[in-house]
């Protein structure tokens, strides 16, 4: 992973790949850069099937930054407010640091909101446009209290070093962008690895917890969709890919109202939306049947990621389900979580 400092003072960390240095720790400036924006909770490692695949890898810089509070992104004081806008700034001022004048931007999910973002606020930047699993315009009331019981599960599992809390926020994340489809083995390897990253990462203090939960949750909870003016300023051709297999229609229906009118408002450059049947609302681009047993690169960005230690296996699934683990959890640290954030 690399350092890269913000002007703001916040230093993000980013994944970099070359088609010479899989972990380079600086893009090379000769060819063409892919800039990848993950979704809540997760971070660059999301990208590592792409990282690995030679469609990208032979021919452009892979580039994936941890978003504040994410990841090896770690920042201290809350800002007065922060948004998804607020993130797309900070992936523009890392693209400047790290000399990447245009790229091609990729959003999956919350990341996907963020790159859309990013193509307005800075059109001359982004070459092209590829957002994946779009989300909601705005989340339901049941999706917004999980957002909350999340941000107050994650203070109460770091006082209590509960990692099956820790666990059940990542399983909620997936849940909800998988959709009705079941998780593809890439995905779910993902997962899987998430829950692990997570108890090797829980914060030294609930109130450093807490600050992390603000940078994660806040820019979902707050986002809103862009007005005529800031989508008329995205110049780049846009490719919007949905999965059609969601329990939430709205999905797919906002991605394509999105088309619908960014195409409304530009005659030189169009939105296209491509329906993916039989995936959840999370997809990975590429290898999407991949499972553990396949053999990576020995440079796989997994060991920039998770650090030196041993990876253990994780215990068999519980039978509870996700509302299961987290009312349990949450019914228990109410008093403790008020105590912390309130």
């Amino acid at each position: 992973m690399v350092v890269v400092p913000l002007p703001s003072g916040v230093e993000l960390h980013a994944r970099i790949s070359t088609p010479s240095n899989p972990m380079a720790n600086k893009v090379d400036y000769g060819l063409p850069s892919i800039v990848f924006c993950h979704p809540t909770w997760l971070d660059s490692f999301f990208f590592y099937p792409q990282m690995e695949d030679p469609l990208f890898t032979e021919g452009y810089n892979l580039v994936a930054f941890d978003m504040r509070g994410h990841g090896l992104t770690h920042v201290g004081e809350r800002p007065k407010s922060y948004d998804a806008w607020s993130v797309a700034d900070d992936i523009s001022a890392g693209m400047e640091r790290l000399g990447i004048r245009t790229a091609h931007v990729v959003g999956v999910a919350f990341g996907a909101v963020v790159a859309a973002n990013l193509a307005s606020a800075y059109a001359d930047k982004v070459k092209t446009l590829t957002l994946i699993s779009l989300p909601p315009n705005q989340d339901n009331e049941d999706t917004m209290m999980g957002y909350a019981e999340c941000r107050e599960a994650l203070v109460a599992a770091t006082r209590y070093g509960d990692a099956d809390t820790l666990d059940a926020i990542t399983r909620a994340t997936f849940a909800y962008d998988a959709g009705s489809g079941a998780l593809a083995p890439a995905i779910r390897e993902i997962r899987d690895e998430y829950m692990l990253a997570a108890r090797e990462r829980l914060a030294a203090s609930a109130e450093e917890a807490a600050d992390a939960a603000f940078y994660v949750w806040e820019p979902v909870t707050t986002r809103r969709p862009q007005s005529t003016e800031e989508m008329a300023r995205i110049s780049a051709p846009v490719l919007i890919l949905q999965a059609a297999a969601t329990e939430e229609p709205t999905f797919t229906e906002d991605a394509q109202l999105w088309a619908f009118k960014f195409n409304a408002l530009h005659r030189t450059t169009r939105a296209q939306v491509h329906m993916i049947d039989n995936v959840g609302h999370f997809m990975t681009l590429t290898s999407p049947n991949v499972g553990p047993s396949e053999p990576r690169r020995p440079s796989t960005p997994r060991s920039a990621t998770f650090g030196q230690f041993d990876i253990a296996a994780l215990p068999p699934t519980r039978g509870q389900t996700i509302g299961d683990i987290m009312d349990n959890r949450v019914s228990v640290y109410v008093d403790v979580v008020t105590e912390v954030v309130g």
